[in-house]
């Protein structure tokens, strides 16, 4: 089991720049320690006084309004000690909440594929909460208690040391029962944390496949299984509460034994007239004050254990560099869309058995050319490498004759335009997506317009023109119209060099010829390079490139590979019988 501790050092790096908000709140909290002594010594005055025993120089009514001042002065002191820790505390999470979001736009997909979708959204939410909690009310906790117990030791020992050795005996005790339980208290919040992520995992699961589930009649399966982990997180809610609940419930009994022990003793001195009546009553609030110290620190350790942890998971994604982020900074001159790819080998992390190996060809500015393969060749594997959402190896690929790891990913992103599969829409209008990413540019209707028109995006498919509202993630769209308004989004970028990863496999016929048609009147001015399963719309390139099982098998014309009669032909065989399905 690992023992616990507490991330000082990273704790202290996330709250740089909170110093001056931080000090005001200690001297919040110094003022209202200092303000808490004082209250037992008047009431010890008042007490004495009221039994006769000793005569002062304040009266009972000025004591009680010393005693009245000294509460509302201590009060005062809780805003800026509040509002120093507090919050301090929030904006530290949300300059966290910021840090996290925007470093995972810049992780790869294979560093993404690591983690669930529920899993970082717990990171994000239930984690950062934590250390919220840990940074604002732990550290509070833990100043304010460490305090009272170099403060209140001392007051005791110089009013009764006997009783004051009384007082002070349950400390080792609790120490040592609070270590034993801060470290259940840890792995019961792990736990909780990687239960809470696969709960979210799952409702995202449910709420994106909620058509799929009604129209296979699985409702009940479906959500027995989120019930089940909806309970299993409750469980470990329950155990933790139980945990937190025990501490402080445990070490309150073992003050609670050393304040009666205190009763029985102080009574006797009373009696022996060593202490006066009000000074034990002053001395049993003193006494009373040390169940917060021992309570409160350890409650310090809890909350600021469960930050660390917690802290641990959310570091866990942001020491995570962005992959393909060049080493260079300088910016090379425009690209002009050429590639070279050299005996490319290459297998993801973890997997042993290459997805592609001994891969080379070239492609010159302006060419059109395909890449076909069955499923699972290496197709996809290849684009993703040349589009820099994966990481070749060095010297493997080039753009225009520059190692692409050299290139700077701002730079790679302007002059390669990729159109996936599967495309994702974004909340707005159709006109606001085909801009994605370029609305600080000047607004071109033409430039728009042709690119909806080259993507043929037209009246029929949406009457309200561009202004048409697309719902989050195109869900009010058809697959085939998604994939054209991305198509219309990569288009309007005019980028060199155009990768379409079977971006018109959801597109009918009719609408796909018109497509390529416009898409053959780019060139020579782009460099398109094009991978889909319908064989009929490569006919317009130059070159065809094939892939099988991760290799580079053929090249060449499309009469070239027929007259071959290898692995093209063979695909091509297959066609017309699937190309007849998708006629209307």
């Amino acid at each position: 089991m690992r023992k616990p501790g507490i991330a000082w050092r990273r704790h202290g790096e996330l709250l740089r720049g909170e110093g001056k908000h931080l000090a005001w709140g200690a001297l919040g909290l110094l003022g209202v320690d200092l303000l808490d002594l004082l209250p037992p010594v008047v009431l010890a005055l008042l007490v004495d006084q009221a039994l006769g025993k000793k005569a002062g120089a304040l009266s009972p009514v000025h004591l009680g309004l010393a005693y009245i001042g000294l509460v509302v002065l201590q009060n005062a002191f809780r805003f800026p000690m509040r509002m120093g820790f507090l919050g301090a505390s929030l904006r530290m999470a949300g300059r966290v909440r910021e840090r996290y979001g925007s470093h995972l736009l810049g992780l790869s997909r294979v560093t993404l594929g690591r983690f669930t979708q529920g899993d970082l959204i717990s990171r994000a939410t239930t984690d950062l909460e934590a250390v919220e909690r840990g940074i604002g009310m732990g550290l509070l906790f833990f100043l304010d208690s460490a305090f009272y117990l170099l403060a209140i030791p001392p007051t005791l020992l110089a009013m009764s040391p006997a009783l004051a050795l009384l007082a002070l005996l349950p400390l080792p005790l609790v120490g040592a029962w609070a270590y034993f339980l801060i470290a259940r208290i840890g792995k019961a919040t792990e736990a909780l944390s990687r239960a809470a992520g696969a709960m979210n995992e799952k409702a995202i699961e449910n709420a994106r496949a909620a058509e799929t589930v009604r129209a296979f009649g699985i409702e009940e399966w479906q959500s027995s299984q989120f019930t089940d982990l909806a309970t299993d997180t409750m469980e470990k809610n329950l155990k933790l509460a139980l945990l937190e609940a025990g501490f402080g419930t445990s070490l309150q009994v073992l003050v609670s034994l050393g304040t009666l022990a205190l009763l029985v003793l102080g009574g006797e001195q009373v009696l022996g007239r060593k202490l006066s009546t009000g000074w034990f009553v002053a001395f049993l609030q003193y006494a009373g004050m040390m169940a917060w110290p021992l309570t409160g620190l350890s409650w310090g350790f809890v909350l600021l254990r469960k930050s660390s942890e917690s802290l641990a998971r959310i570091d866990e994604i942001l020491t995570v560099a962005p992959e393909g982020e060049p080493k260079e900074t300088e910016m090379p001159p425009a690209l002009a869309g050429s590639i070279e790819v050299r005996t490319l080998t290459y297998s993801p992390p973890g997997e042993k058995k290459p997805r592609l190996e001994q891969v080379s060809f070239r492609i010159r500015p302006g060419e059109r050319v395909a890449l076909v393969g069955s499923v699972g060749s290496g197709k996809s594997t290849l684009l993703d490498l040349l589009s820099g959402y994966l990481e070749p190896p060095p010297g493997t690929i080039f753009l225009d004759g520059r190692d692409l790891r050299t290139i700077p990913r701002p730079l790679l992103r302007q002059h390669v335009a990729v159109v996936p599969e599967e495309s994702f829409l974004f909340s707005g209008t159709v006109r606001e997506n085909i801009r994605l990413g370029l609305h600080e540019a000047p607004l071109d209707d033409h430039k728009i317009g042709a690119a909806a028109s080259s993507a043929s995006l037209d009246a029929r498919a949406f009457p309200l023109g561009l202004e048409a509202e697309v719902t989050p993630e195109g869900k009010s769209l058809s697959g085939g119209e998604r994939q054209r308004v991305s198509l219309a989004r990569a288009l309007y970028r005019n980028a060199p060099l155009l990768i379409l990863d079977n971006a018109t496999s959801a597109v009918d016929l009719g609408t796909e010829e018109h497509i390529f048609g416009h898409l053959k009147a780019l060139t020579p001015e782009k460099t398109l390079l094009i991978a889909t399963h319908r064989l009929s719309r490569i006919k317009d390139v130059h070159r065809i490139l094939v892939l099988d099982e991760g290799k580079l098998v053929e090249e060449g014309t499309e009469a070239e590979l027929l007259a071959r009669n290898g692995v093209y032909a063979a695909l091509a065989g297959s066609q017309p019988l699937e190309e007849a399905f998708d006629q209307p």
